[in-house]
């Protein structure tokens, strides 16, 4: 009987016009808040080793982008419209510094100003190292420290702790999830480091390094680097340099020359010509791996893999 007078004086359109009146009711605070809610974080970074570790602390709450993920050397990359329009749109941009990625100079006087620029080689704490140079290209130098800075763990450990700082004070609405992230990145780092030193233990004898840009873990795992070929990637030896490094790879029975990725310098050939050194490649910016979260660690493996083989 109840039903049946609640029917007649409500018929049963009325009754659902209610019902969905009622869904729009409880639900228009939830539309208001999404509505209401900030935008994606737009983050972009230089490098895969930069990448890398920003994409680990991101974990859960965005993805950074990435500029160059190609075989290009980052001192003379040329960027595309497109990634001068990723940094145009981004909230934050991380990269190492100017004596590394020039490109990212010649655009940063045109950026919004509410762009946030995080040159990483400024972090405070850093372990620094003074660019060492050959006697052929001390004028050219073209930095006075040594730029390749993730290459050390304890490095790795500062970059990491001012990337979160950077995220929490952009965005302090995810602050737990990127201290949380910042925590399982410090013991994966501790993991590396053990692995690294257990493997390079004793590891003294002699090699060569085309390119000067393993400084920082030769330093950190007390490896024997008794020369290089040139101080920047883009600098040609002279032929007296050159055979003052085949005397030094017969003098000190060198066995490894090691050159960095993708390609084998042509003057290598000449240069272990007549003794029993191999050329090795190194891969210190990950080109022959694929961008994620676990890239660096990859690199700082891979590196530790190829001294522990050849040494």
């Amino acid at each position: 009987m109840l039903y049946y007078n609640i029917t007649k004086q409500f018929p049963i359109t009325a009754m659902r016009y209610c019902f969905f009146a009622l869904l729009i009711f409880l639900s228009s605070p939830l539309q208001a808040y999404a509505q209401a809610g900030k935008a994606p974080l737009k983050v972009v970074t230089s490098i895969k080793p930069v990448y890398s570790l920003v994409a680990g602390i991101m974990q859960g709450v965005g993805q950074p982008e990435l500029l160059l993920n190609s075989s290009q050397s980052p001192h003379h990359y040329s960027l595309k419209p497109s990634e001068r329009h990723k940094l145009a749109q981004a909230d934050l941009i991380f990269w190492i510094g100017p004596n590394l990625e020039s490109f990212i100079t010649r655009v940063l006087n045109g950026l919004d100003k509410n762009t946030k620029v995080v040159s990483l080689v400024n972090t405070e704490g850093l372990t620094l190292l003074p660019a060492r140079s050959t006697n052929h290209d001390r004028k050219n130098q073209h930095s006075a420290i040594d730029i390749h800075i993730w290459m050390n763990t304890t490095n790795i450990e500062k970059m990491m702790d001012e990337i979160t700082q950077q995220l929490i004070r952009i965005d302090p609405d995810n602050s737990w999830q990127y201290k949380n992230n910042s925590k399982i990145l410090r013991k994966k780092i501790e993991t590396i480091k053990n692995e690294l030193s257990s493997k390079l233990k004793n590891k003294r004898s002699p090699f060569l390094t085309y390119h000067d840009g393993y400084q920082y873990f030769e330093e950190e795992f007390n490896l024997k680097n008794v020369g290089f070929i040139s101080s920047g990637s883009e600098i040609q030896p002279s032929a007296r340099h050159i055979q003052a490094m085949k005397k030094l790879i017969r003098t000190q029975s060198v066995q490894c020359v090691f050159y960095d990725a993708p390609t084998e310098p042509p003057i290598m050939a000449s240069l272990l010509a007549g003794s029993s050194a191999r050329a090795i490649e190194l891969d210190a910016t990950g080109i022959r791996l694929a961008a994620d979260k676990n890239t660096l660690w990859q690199i700082m493996q891979k590196l530790g893999e190829s001294f522990q083989n050849c040494l």
